[in-house]
């Protein structure tokens, strides 16, 4: 394929859209690509993305079964429906200038809001080069899709069956994690540099980048199984200094906050703790290492959960009784389930897109 231009659309709404963008331009580059990434949402809203964002992060904390109930009614198709032409309506305008600056080859978009004002601009003809929404999460809502989009791209064949379902066009692709955890040393030497006990059974406990979720409580059950817990806290200070606490003298626990080191702490587990965010399981799922749901979002949270138990992809301890059964018998050298071969074997996001790079080509 000849190099072309991809405009990436993300937004900064907790932090997996963007790590998906960049690690997307990443990959796009490597293969001779040029790909800038846009805060697309900021682009098209009126509120800055700043104050958004402290909303939906005020949300999970705070208030997740509104936001969980909320999203089940947006999943109703007639309901998600109205909400797409709306976005598209009130805000898809902003975002066609921006596009039409760029004049893009390709347009792809990591964030769903994002995703259905593309859609829209592009089931009228307004956007004459493809679109490609990338959905990291195993689990797809109904409202992360969108009719008018040229290819939605999954990493299941479990999350393209719920594409179809909400009436969008779908491929499973290798999706794209940061360079970081294709290139992480062994675990011997992670473990080293990091000072882990090199015979020790490891848990990672993550809650994503703002700490989201029990993890105190997956802290408790790790150390009752005898692991060595490494527990990072993200941008969630409160939390981290509540850890350290509690486990700051204990030999067997470290507690993190904001780390950029995340590939060589998965490198040096055995298994990983998390609430079921979905780009944190990517790189997981990309090292071959174990993944266990604990204590996932209400909403969007559970629904990956079961995407992710159902794709054979991760273990979901649905009460703490049951993480620290998981992680006893994990220590003791039972296995915890692992990505299949579907994972590796699809293309990967650059290969994905050529059959409609070629397309445009041949329309022009």
């Amino acid at each position: 394929m000849s190099p072309t231009k991809v405009l990436i659309l993300t937004a900064p709404i907790g932090s997996g859209h963007v790590a998906a963008a960049h690690a997307l331009r990443a990959e796009l580059e490597q293969y001779g690509h040029e790909a800038t990434v846009i805060d697309g949402l900021q682009e098209m809203s009126p509120v800055p993305v700043g104050a958004l964002n402290w909303i939906y992060i005020s949300q999970l904390r705070h208030l997740p079964q509104p936001l969980a109930a909320l999203l089940a009614i947006t999943a109703l198709r007639p309901v998600s429906d109205i909400v797409r032409f709306l976005v598209g309506v009130l805000f898809a305008g902003r975002l066609l200038r921006v596009i039409e600056e760029g004049r893009p080859d390709v347009i792809v978009s990591t964030y769903p809001l994002v995703t259905a004002a593309l859609g829209y601009l592009r089931g009228r003809g307004k956007i004459t080069v493809p679109v490609v929404a990338l959905v990291t999460d195993y689990g797809v809502h109904p409202l992360w899709t969108s009719p008018g989009v040229d290819m939605h791209l999954v990493a299941s064949d479990f999350s393209a069956d719920m594409v179809r379902r909400a009436g969008g066009r779908v491929s499973v692709a290798r999706l794209p994690v940061a360079p970081g955890f294709a290139d992480a040393p062994a675990r011997a030497s992670s473990r080293a540099a990091l000072g882990v006990p090199g015979g020790a059974f490891v848990v990672l406990i993550v809650g994503g980048g703002w700490g989201l979720g029990d993890t105190e409580g997956a802290t408790r059950r790790a150390i009752n199984a005898g692991a060595y817990t490494v527990v990072v806290a993200g941008h969630n200070r409160d939390l981290e200094l509540r850890l350290e606490k509690r486990y700051g003298t204990e030999r067997n626990v470290r507690v993190i906050g904001w780390t950029d080191k995340m590939p060589d702490l998965m490198a040096a587990s055995d298994c990983l703790i998390q609430n079921a965010g979905g780009v944190t399981c990517l790189e997981a799922i990309e090292m071959d290492l174990p993944i266990i749901i604990f204590d996932p979002i209400p909403g969007h949270g559970r629904l990956n959960a079961r995407a992710m138990e159902t794709s054979g992809v991760a273990c979901w301890a649905r009460t703490a009784d049951d993480l620290e059964r998981l992680l006893k018998s994990a220590a003791g050298g039972k296995a915890l389930p692992q990505a299949s071969q579907e994972f590796r074997n699809a293309p990967k996001v650059s290969t994905a897109i050529e059959p409609l790079l070629r397309q445009n080509l041949s329309d022009c």
